[in-house]
């Protein structure tokens, strides 16, 4: 079962970055980073790095909606539920 919440700070995002690219291989460093932020309801990494920047941000019920568009957006099969899965999987 899924954590009902995820954490992240600046501290996380090196380890945060090894997590998507374990999986989601197939996709290049950038746009995992873009995917994963869409997915956790930003419109940009740039978006998510700037409220971390101002402190830890907790992500309750993650829904993907964003993240799956993006996905097929740049042509990668990944459906909400995975998504939420590969986000929820850091923790």
């Amino acid at each position: 079962m899924q954590p009902a919440t995820i954490t992240l700070d600046m501290s996380d995002i090196r380890r945060f970055k090894r997590h998507l690219a374990l999986a989601i291989p197939e996709l290049g460093p950038s746009l995992r980073m873009e995917l994963a932020a869409r997915g956790l309801g930003y419109g940009t990494y740039a978006g998510l790095l700037t409220d971390l920047k101002n402190g830890a941000v907790e992500f309750m019920d993650i829904s993907a909606d964003a993240g799956a568009e993006f996905a097929d957006l740049i042509g990668l099969d990944l459906f909400e539920d995975e998504i939420r899965d590969i986000l929820y999987g850091f923790q």
